[in-house]
């Protein structure tokens, strides 16, 4: 498993971000690896051919009453070997990614 982690302190509540986070229509909007998004009932498209599943976890932690932790994190389960060195070795740009959604995210949500 490939995991990265990316927090920030958001100076917005809790409740804000989720309203930004829990719509799957507004992942474009924030989230930098989202091009564009369909929603799907049942079970999902399969993962790329780099990755067997691909899971991006958002957790928000209230710091206060107006501002929020929001923790990202993307784990990825490499279709093999040469896939797992390969995307270890792509971890810093992947990295940066979580943090260019952070702060979209924070822009979204401050209005900024």
């Amino acid at each position: 498993m490939v995991k990265i982690e990316r927090e920030r302190t958001i100076p917005a509540a809790a409740a804000q971000i989720w309203e930004v986070v829990a719509s799957a229509d507004r992942l474009p909007q924030w989230y930098a690896r989202s091009g564009k998004v369909e929603v799907l009932e049942g079970v999902g498209q399969p993962a790329p051919r780099f990755a067997l599943e691909t899971v991006v976890r958002i957790k928000l932690e209230a710091d206060g009453e107006a501002s929020t932790r929001v923790v990202m994190e993307s784990r990825q389960r490499p279709a093999d070997l040469d896939k797992e060195r390969a995307m270890r070795g792509n971890s810093e740009y992947l990295a940066k990614m979580l943090e260019t959604s952070l702060e979209r995210l924070e822009k979204i949500v401050t209005n900024g």
